[in-house]
């Protein structure tokens, strides 16, 4: 049987990254899983996934700016753009 890959997505707090390792703890007691990790260079997971047995990329990425502004736009701009260069990546 080959193994499933899980991407799993998320970070910038601990609020979405604790809850994802959590399912990966839970999962990897069975053999036919494969992870992968996909976080933020700015988030809580830079300093910590090191620690966990997964391949991993963080991206230098943030959450969407709702200020109405020309920065804000631009800001979400650059965001639109890192998340296609990761969807890229992966």
């Amino acid at each position: 049987m080959h193994k499933k890959n899980i991407l799993l997505c998320g970070g910038g707090t601990g609020g979405h990254y604790y809850p994802l390792m959590a399912i990966k703890k839970e999962l990897e007691s069975k053999p036919n899983f494969n992870f992968s990790f996909v976080g933020s260079k700015k988030g809580i997971e830079n300093s910590i996934i090191k620690n966990e047995k997964i391949e991993y990329k963080l991206l230098e990425i943030s959450g969407l700016n709702r200020k109405i502004s020309i920065k804000s736009f631009l800001d979400n701009i650059m965001v639109l753009f890192n998340v296609s260069i990761g969807l890229i990546i992966v």
